[in-house]
């Protein structure tokens, strides 16, 4: 598998799908909806096509989220799950599913539904493959990316010769490459929003962003 599938058909041929080794940047305006479609492209559609192809893919989503709460965005595929299975008969928001509305409860046949399969089998999967974190700084989230790659590969170096600030020469190991374990695992590491990282050590929130973006990209 060289990429988990497009879930937009006509945008495939810009956005063939999520891929191995590959770093996304969304921008948009505020209240645009950047993290509705982060989560459909990266998280609810790749959740599900692994879910239904456990012999051609594994996944491991770690979700750093700084903006909305993990129960929010479960709550949303648990949405687009009532969506999907039902063809469109159910159209349940987060207020509906957690009946904010005194007025309008969830409906008993609902939570019945969600107690047995295909959604029971499906939100376990999803549980078991997305891990929300709590780090907020560069370094700690960097730190959390990094110890899950060298769980589950191995990080080679090879020998470079530098010149220290005492204009000294010597050697030093540096990265070279990543041999992973699993060439079929899709590790997605998800920051939202990269402008609500914790600058450390008196630096700016832009020398934070630029830490994370350096970081991300090796």
């Amino acid at each position: 598998v060289c990429s988990l599938p497009s879930p937009f058909d006509r945008f495939s041929y810009y956005f063939v799908g999520p891929e191995q080794g590959k770093l996304y940047g969304f921008s948009a305006s505020t209240k645009v909806g950047k993290t509705q479609a982060v989560n459909f492209m990266f998280v609810y559609s790749t959740v599900m096509y692994a879910f239904m192809n456990s012999d051609k893919v594994r996944l491991k989503i770690m979700y750093f989220n700084m903006e909305e709460s993990e129960e929010n965005i479960t709550l949303r595929f648990i949405s687009h799950l009532l969506y999907r299975y039902s063809k469109g008969e159910y159209r349940k928001d987060i207020k509906a599913l957690k009946s904010t509305r005194s007025w309008a409860p969830i409906d008993n046949e609902i939570l019945d539904m969600l107690e047995q399969d295909p959604y029971k089998s499906i939100m376990k999967f999803y549980e078991s493959v997305v891990e929300f974190r709590s780090e907020r700084n560069p370094i700690g989230i960097t730190k959390a990316i990094e110890a899950f790659c060298k769980e589950n590969g191995t990080v080679k170096t090879k020998k470079m010769t530098i010149t220290d600030d005492f204009g000294q020469k010597q050697e030093v190991d540096v990265f070279d490459s990543y041999e992973p374990k699993d060439k079929d695992l899709y590790f997605i590491p998800i920051v939202d929003h990269i402008g609500l990282v914790t600058p450390e050590n008196g630096n700016s929130l832009k020398q934070a962003i630029d830490l994370l973006s350096n970081n991300l990209v090796k």
